[in-house]
């Protein structure tokens, strides 16, 4: 079964995109706290994290900066300003989602 990794301080977002995911048979784990991203990338080894950028606890820029130390990922967003920050951080690639 492949395991998504779900941040967000949003609870209702991660109750709807959980709803959604587990009907194609995917494991979702989830948090509200951008404080254990790194951890639970370690060791939950997901196939995908989604992430929130904009995180009250810890800036999503600064999580993504501590996983491309430990993890090989691709960048998505919807927001031009945010996706404009993405693309100063290394990574395989950024995929833009147009609104």
């Amino acid at each position: 079964m492949r395991k998504i990794l779900l941040i967000d301080d949003d609870v209702s977002i991660i109750e709807l995109v959980t709803e959604f995911l587990s009907q194609y048979k995917y494991k979702i784990v989830s948090s509200t706290s951008g404080r254990q991203t790194t951890a639970l990338a370690l060791s939950e080894e997901p196939d995908l994290i989604i992430l929130d950028i904009n995180l009250p606890d810890v800036d999503g820029l600064t999580i993504l900066n501590n996983l491309k130390k430990t993890t090989n990922y691709h960048l998505h967003s919807g927001d031009h300003a945010d996706r404009t920050k993405l693309y100063r951080i290394p990574s395989q690639r950024v995929i833009n989602r147009s609104r």
